[in-house]
């Protein structure tokens, strides 16, 4: 009888990371595009100098 638990608790957990990775990778992509937003709001204001350094530093 352990065998199938052990089957069935293996496969909640697959599921369960594939779903986390899915919502990391779609989590990702938001921030990405608003730092994105972001960045094109202050470049067109003229103060992109510190966040093209602070790029610099965190790469």
């Amino acid at each position: 009888d352990n065998q199938p638990a052990t089957d069935k608790l293996f496969t909640r957990f697959k599921v369960n990371t594939a779903q986390e990775n899915l919502f990391a990778t779609k989590r990702v992509r938001e921030v990405v595009d608003r730092s994105g937003q972001k960045l094109q709001k202050e470049l067109r204001s003229g103060g992109c100098c510190r966040d093209i350094n602070a790029d610099e530093s965190f790469g």
